[in-house]
């Protein structure tokens, strides 16, 4: 199973994490931000997700690593 963690705060916008991995993240229309697609906010309040498939972790690791304001983690 993979923990993904997704920091609003810290998200810039730029769209790469939707852009390599669009399972997952999306630009929100309202405020140009990403959101991690069918999350829940956790008592930090950041968007959390957990998988159990590694189908597109590929993709996800790509979305991790592109990210200019390390808004996003994953936990294995």
């Amino acid at each position: 199973m993979t923990k993904i963690t997704h920091d609003r705060k810290k998200c810039a916008g730029c769209g790469m994490c939707a852009a390599v991995c669009p399972q997952y993240f999306e630009i929100n229309e309202k405020d140009n931000l990403a959101d991690l697609k069918h999350s829940k906010i956790n008592n930090q309040g950041l968007e959390e997700l957990t998988i159990e498939d590694a189908e597109n972790m590929e993709a996800l690791k790509d979305a991790a690593m592109s990210c200019p304001a390390e808004a996003i983690t994953l936990e294995e």
